[in-house]
């Protein structure tokens, strides 16, 4: 659509770095410390430009939070979040966050291609099945439920994945013809990013 349309559309500027929590105050380990200050510089990039008019915050939210679930961390993240949002409001921006695409190893295409080797030529057959939205709601629906009330509370437009991946309780691994949509077992294929993930056009709606 953006390709098409690109009068209807805004151009988009990135701050992102890999193993980072976008919530201001996250911890990180050594390894990404990297992501101090980012979600602070982002907001002050922000403020010094005033032709932004729309913030989209979005990430692997349950692989941060599922491990800290509960805890006063977890609750101190979660209004961290909501702050930012309120700041980005009183700014008169439009703020979007984008909840957890499904994930797991039933997804990834190392799992869903099955080689048999009791051929002397190997033969690759596909698992189907997916991942099932009642194990999702299990696993991570009350982390979902949070991020929403407390999104939403603040402010934003919370926009789940769920609802356009998943069909008649299940979220696929697979297209309608077979072929993977993600990389592996969290990340979907750029391919079916840019032909398929629609929702996230009217968050660049001019």
């Amino acid at each position: 659509l953006i390709r098409n349309y690109p009068s209807a559309y805004n151009s988009v500027v990135f701050s992102t770095a890999g193993g980072c929590l976008p919530i201001e105050g996250a911890s990180h380990d050594e390894k990404n410390q990297h992501c101090d200050g980012l979600m602070s510089s982002s907001l002050d990039f922000i403020r010094d430009h005033n032709e932004i008019k729309t913030v989209v915050v979005a990430a692997a939210w349950n692989s941060y939070l599922k491990p800290i679930y509960g805890s006063r961390e977890y609750e101190g993240l979660l209004r961290s979040l909501a702050s930012y949002i309120v700041k980005l409001k009183k700014d008169n921006k439009d703020v979007y966050v984008i909840l957890n695409i499904p994930a797991g190893n039933e997804l990834d295409p190392a799992y869903i291609a099955r080689r048999g080797v009791s051929h002397y030529h190997p033969i690759v057959t596909i698992r189907s099945g997916g991942i099932s939205l009642k194990s999702l709601e299990a696993s991570f629906g009350d982390i979902s439920r949070d991020m929403r009330m407390v999104a939403e509370g603040a402010g934003a437009v919370v926009l789940n994945p769920l609802n356009y991946l998943c069909q008649d309780g299940v979220c696929s691994g697979v297209d309608s013809v077979g072929d993977p949509i993600y990389r592996d077992s969290g990340h979907l294929r750029p391919k079916f990013v840019r032909k398929h993930i629609t929702y996230i056009d009217q968050t660049l709606l001019r």
